[in-house]
């Protein structure tokens, strides 16, 4: 019997060393694309995410303008602030604190970490309907969706209350040839 007891620890060695590399590679190649999703996330551009707002409201809010939002910590809880001038805003710092809330604690809460708010220069005018009014930014899809789907899980906007969106902070407006769809892309003549 005791010859059989080296040959299990034998074993379980060689068994925990093929599993690490396994784990490893389930990680970087696995079917989650981990290291997609944070080279996605590293790379992540005031551009994009102005594109992708736009994109947003061509397909959710056709002929309207959005303002972009980034979260902020006030007083320990997660808020969105309207991002005023896109040319003067620190994204880096965003994602740091949009990291930090996910693997650190740091102002928890539902809030999302970027949006966007379709416009509305009169607070008493519904331009759109309210499931689409706000989008938050997904990771998964490197998109903005609604913060409401019928089958899909509940999306924070906000927990606290934001500022509105007025077209005076729209980075996005209605396509039209040659506009700017943001002010960090050069404007493509269309044919």
């Amino acid at each position: 019997m005791r010859v059989k007891a080296p040959r299990r620890a034998l074993l379980k060695g060689c068994l925990i060393a093929a599993a690490i590399p396994l784990a490893i590679a389930l990680i970087l190649l696995g079917p989650v694309d981990w290291w997609q999703r944070y080279w996605s996330w590293r790379n992540l551009s005031k551009a994009e995410l102005a594109d992708a707002a736009q994109i947003y409201v061509d397909e959710h809010a056709l002929g309207n303008s959005a303002c972009l939002y980034a979260v902020v910590c006030k007083d320990g809880k997660a808020g969105l602030d309207r991002i005023e001038s896109i040319e003067d805003w620190d994204i880096e710092a965003a994602k740091q604190l949009a990291w930090d809330r996910r693997f650190s604690g740091t102002c928890p809460g539902r809030t999302a970490n970027f949006a966007v708010r379709i416009a509305s220069d009169d607070p008493l005018e519904e331009i759109t309907s309210d499931r689409v009014r706000y989008g938050v930014w997904s990771f998964s899809s490197d998109r903005f969706v609604p913060s409401w789907e019928r089958f899909a899980p509940f999306r924070a906007f906000s927990e606290l209350p934001s500022e509105s969106c007025v077209s005076k902070y729209s980075v996005t407006g209605p396509q039209t040839p040659g506009r700017l769809r943001h002010p960090t892309v050069e404007a493509t003549s269309s044919p």
